[in-house]
């Protein structure tokens, strides 16, 4: 595209764009998700007598059912397919 085809907004935009880029800044960084557990450690590991814990965890999200306020999920992860239970609090 040529420069004399932006408008004024354009090229403010993409100066400002250059000068981040100058300072060493990516404008666009990569989100970053972290995950402290596998489903199938949460699984090996889970006994009714413990205190609930937060678990984050990663993969793919296969089929959701919402149930009220309760929503559940099969989600495909690493190691395999696992049901998935959210709960707002």
């Amino acid at each position: 595209m040529n420069i004399l085809e932006l408008s004024e907004q354009e090229i403010i935009r993409r100066n400002s764009l250059n000068e981040l880029r100058a300072m060493g800044i990516d404008p666009y960084p990569a989100a970053e998700y972290v995950t402290n557990a596998f489903s199938t450690d949460i699984k090996a590991e889970f006994k009714d007598e413990d205190e609930p814990r937060q678990v984050s965890v990663a993969g793919r999200i296969m089929s959701r059912r919402i149930m009220g306020k309760a929503s559940f999920y099969r989600i495909a992860g690493l190691q395999r397919t696992h049901p998935g239970i959210y709960h707002p609090r």
